[in-house]
């Protein structure tokens, strides 16, 4: 189900790229969506000093969707954000004679459990190709352009079909923005770690 909303994100990009809402405001925006898309899901606030974002439960699992791709686990959250801990609230939906009342309950504090930043590139460049339809030619190419980092995008992943989804989406997003048109003339590419960073080599 929570694919079918990160492609929801990926159409509404450019509310996202240009931030025309504070984050509280855009964790609203998004809870509210979550639950109107999921009205059975559980849906969360997630609470750092001076920033907070929406999640919902998938599987047991919390997802953090934070004003655009890709969507993250609580770790990774945690760590694109240098912190520790987060605390937890989940968003109650009341209804009072036909009429909807929301209240938040907190629900606990969520520490990091598991600081390391470790990308399977080789994963990110298949799924990456798939999507795009590349057929990785292997002779000699004509061309190599590197696109810019994406950053902090290595402490984003997270060995998750979810997280592997909306990153393979985010970093097309970041080719066609980079590239415009000729994206279609790509013969491979090659996603490679960089610290914290991604860097897609393209090839033509």
């Amino acid at each position: 189900m929570l694919f079918d909303f990160i492609q929801r994100v990926d159409k509404g990009k450019p509310y996202i790229e240009y931030r025309l809402a504070m984050c509280r405001d855009y964790a609203k925006l998004t809870a509210v969506l979550l639950h109107n898309l999921f009205p059975n899901s559980q849906i969360y606030f997630i609470s750092i000093p001076w920033h907070v974002a929406a999640g919902i439960k998938v599987n047991k699992k919390l997802y953090i969707l934070d004003q655009k791709l890709p969507v993250l686990t609580l770790d990774a959250w945690l760590r694109v954000w240098n912190r520790r801990t987060a605390t937890i609230y989940q968003l109650k939906v009341l209804d009072s004679k036909n009429k909807k009342k929301i209240k938040l309950e907190k629900c606990g504090v969520a520490k990091l459990s598991d600081p390391s930043i470790e990308v399977n590139t080789e994963k990110l460049t298949d799924e990456v190709t798939k999507l795009l339809e590349i057929n990785q030619v292997t002779q000699k190419e004509n061309s190599i352009v590197e696109i810019p980092p994406l950053s902090k995008l290595a402490k984003c992943y997270g060995e998750d079909e979810i997280v592997i989804y909306s990153m393979t989406r985010a970093i097309k997003l970041k080719l066609e923005n980079e590239l415009c048109d000729n994206i279609n003339r790509i013969s491979k590419i090659d996603v490679v770690q960089d610290g914290d960073n991604l860097v897609v080599k393209v090839y033509f």
